[in-house]
């Protein structure tokens, strides 16, 4: 772990110059936080800094204990940030928007573009958020129903 998180820090340097700029960073996924919508080693992500963010944005922003974590903002109070990743279930919060480097704009899902102010991505997002307190009971169901699906149609 210790090897991945100097790597990531040596990428965010690399980037913190460009998105200072207003330059879009494009970042592979790493891990499993962001599933159902991203996809780890497989999708890519697009980030810009901006000056605002809001509940439903997916920001890359910097932990306390130096790790670099892509997530949800899931709500706001008082100027400081609720997030989650879309696969988790419980919300980390706070975090103070000097921690933000970047938001997403737009992404790479399966080798198809998306951009985050998409009709669909923005429904999605404000679906997935409401399911938080719920999404252990769905990701259990759809689980089961992929299992049951692999099982009755299997060769």
């Amino acid at each position: 772990m210790e090897i991945l998180e100097k790597k990531m820090q040596e990428l965010v340097s690399l980037m913190e110059e460009p998105l200072q700029n207003g330059a879009e960073v494009v970042l592979t996924v790493r891990g499993n936080s962001m599933w159902p919508l991203l996809h780890n080693a497989k999708d890519k992500i697009f980030l810009k800094r901006l000056d605002f963010y809001k509940t439903y944005d997916i920001i890359l922003y910097k932990r306390n204990n130096g790790s670099y974590v892509l997530h949800r903002i899931v709500g706001k109070k008082n100027g400081l940030f609720y997030l989650a990743g879309d696969g988790e279930f419980q919300k980390e919060y706070p975090v103070y928007p000097e921690q933000i480097l970047a938001k997403a704009v737009g992404g790479q899902r399966n080798g198809k573009p998306f951009s985050c102010a998409n009709f669909t991505y923005k429904v999605y997002s404000v679906l997935w958020v409401f399911l938080l307190p719920v999404r252990p009971i769905v990701v259990r169901v759809f689980s089961t129903l992929r299992r049951w699906r692999k099982h009755v149609f299997k060769k």
